[in-house]
């Protein structure tokens, strides 16, 4: 059995019992995919034949798309071995790490390109739906690391966040084996730009694991990410570096290090965001007033207050209200704009136990013959109630809001971008790619359908929620949703987008039928279903529940409950990743 089958049971929560052999090495040798796979070999059979016209747009989309967001290369040795992979030839048919990099960033930039697949300028990807092996004793180790990240954006934006979760393990699995955390301190160790270096794929592959942990609803599984520090600035790490343009020395300049610092303490967030989520759950036969009074919320209050300290510590060009002098550079706007979003979507899954919390209390309870609602109205203002119902009240609302919000951004700037515009929307616009705006938009639509049936967000007197508003986001997320259908459906990728579309159009109507008052999550599929519930820990088998608290720890088995208690309010908890995606 290899270390990389062992490395995809763990995270994808498939590991026997039996401990694996432990190989002397972590290398991927051969990983299935279901469709759209990236063909790594570089033959003259297969390889990529791209022309040096087309290859030079692709690499310029993905340095100002995804390398600024990502910096997992040092900007001037990364352009030095382009440029003479690209005078030599090599580009277009070397056996080398690198050039085989380089196919891996043309594919990944080409997604966001409509007019690359329109005109048929790129070559169909591999059909044989392997991801091959090609790290080498005598490759870079920051090569190697570089592609096994380069990889997992790859297959995330493709559609396959499992294979992604698996690799980024990977890429972090052997990052330690390497030492890495040797080579990031103290000046005689290691030249500051290889240091530098360290640091930046360190931490750029501990953020794609945090995001990854949010999509597919496992815990990261590499404690203490910060024990390797966070990068500091080189000449080349400034925005003016990369966008071509003069540096505007009366004002601050901004760099590409400080986005990256600022996602690596925001989604420093997910491990209690996620314990969160598991502490407020209601369980089988539970009373969600009981539930109330037994609240543990100093985790809650922890997050909340370092997401409160994030926000207001952001360096002025990433803050929500900017400057005038930030306004006209592309790159500083969309990096402003994936702050703000990716801060919303943490902030929604913060406040999301608690909404579903607010339902519950809202809603009849079994706890009494006959059934009983604990709260309705303005309850929470009574001196009677306890002070914890205001505080699930109040992120009821702050839920809403934060989906809100980020919604309109996305709205805002979708519509922005003009008819022509839009064949290159990687290019022009401000927003994060679509297949990342395609798990906040399903969770926001969830948030919307959920509020719309909760009564204490419609006895609000004090008109905290603005309802029109909320209905307009709505009608947003399924315009948005299918946009983003068409964009999978001219990649011929895995469409989450009309699986996310058409899911959420199904809880609508079980919403607004008898089905409401007892079980949402019946309009699911069995698939859909059964993945929700083993997701979040319900009807999990005893063998299976000391397993996973041998992987993940003990706290995820304490949940574990009959599937019944989640029925009624697990469909909110869903994510793209449980759904029947074609």
């Amino acid at each position: 059995m290899t270390r990389l089958e062992r490395a995809v049971a763990e995270r994808t929560d498939n590991i026997k019992d039996e401990e694996l052999a432990e190989s002397s090495q972590i290398r991927p040798q051969t990983l299935e995919v279901s469709r759209h796979p990236v063909s790594l070999e570089s033959t003259e059979e297969d390889g990529m034949r791209v022309p040096n016209k087309l290859s030079d747009r692709l690499m310029a989309a993905y340095l100002c798309q995804e390398y600024v967001n990502l910096p997992i290369f040092d900007l001037s040795d990364f352009k030095s071995a382009y440029e003479a992979s690209r005078a030599s030839g090599a580009v277009n048919g070397g056996s080398n790490l690198f050039n085989k990099i380089l196919n891996i960033i043309f594919s990944f930039s080409s997604l966001s390109m409509h007019e690359v697949h329109d005109a048929d300028e790129l070559p169909p990807l591999n059909e044989a739906g392997k991801l091959t092996s090609f790290a080498d004793n005598d490759d870079d180790p920051w090569e190697t690391l570089q592609s096994y990240i380069l990889q997992s954006q790859y297959f995330n934006a493709t559609g396959d966040p499992r294979v992604a979760w698996t690799l980024i393990g990977i890429a972090l699995r052997t990052a330690q084996t390497l030492g890495l955390q040797s080579k990031t301190q103290g000046l005689d160790v290691y030249n500051r730009k290889q240091r530098e270096l360290a640091r930046k794929i360190w931490h750029s592959a501990i953020m794609m694991e945090r995001m990854l942990s949010l999509q597919i609803g496992i815990l990261p599984q590499t404690p203490n990410p910060f024990r390797v520090p966070l990068p500091s600035h080189l000449d080349t790490d400034y925005i003016d570096s990369i966008s071509g343009k003069r540096p505007n020395t009366s004002a601050e300049r901004p760099s590409i290090i400080e986005f990256l610092s600022a996602c690596a303490r925001l989604y420093s967030n997910v491990e209690d965001i996620l314990a969160i989520e598991d502490e407020i759950r209601i369980g089988h036969n539970g009373c969600a007033a009981k539930k109330l009074l037994a609240l543990d919320l100093s985790t809650f209050f922890k997050a909340d207050s370092l997401l409160y300290d994030w926000n207001i510590s952001l360096p002025s060009f990433l803050q929500k209200h900017v400057s005038a002098e930030f306004r006209d550079d592309p790159i500083i706007n969309r990096q402003r704009n994936i702050c703000r979003i990716r801060y919303l979507y943490v902030r929604l899954r913060l406040y999301r136990p608690l909404l579903i919390m607010a339902m519950a209390l809202s809603s009849n309870c079994d706890c009494k013959p006959g059934g009983t609602v604990h709260f309705t109205g303005d309850a929470a203002n009574s001196p009677d109630s306890p002070a914890a119902l205001s505080v699930v009240r109040d992120s009821l609302f702050k839920c809403v809001d934060s989906a809100s919000e980020l919604v309109g951004i996305l709205s805002v700037e979708e519509n922005g971008l003009y008819d022509d515009h839009r064949q290159q929307r990687g290019q022009f616009s401000t927003i994060p790619s679509f297949w990342e705006n395609v798990d906040y938009l399903y969770a926001c639509g969830t948030i919307f359908l959920a509020a719309r049936s909760c009564p204490l967000f419609y006895q609000n007197e004090n008109d905290e929620v603005n309802m029109d508003n909320t209905k307009q986001r709505w009608r947003d997320v399924l315009k948005l949703l299918d946009y983003y259908r068409e964009i999978y459906q001219s990649k011929k990728m895995k469409n989450v987008a009309a699986s996310c579309l058409r899911t959420l159009n199904i809880l609508c109507d079980a919403l607004e039928s008898p089905v409401a008052e007892t079980d949402v999550t019946a309009a699911f599929d069995n698939g859909t279903r059964t993945r929700i519930f083993e997701r979040i820990g319900a009807g999990v088998t005893v063998q299976n529940r000391n397993r996973l608290s041998r992987v993940f720890g003990p706290r995820l088995s304490t949940g574990i409950q009959s599937t019944k208690g989640y029925r009624q309010w697990s469909w909110i908890e869903s994510l793209p990743i449980d759904l029947d995606v074609q």
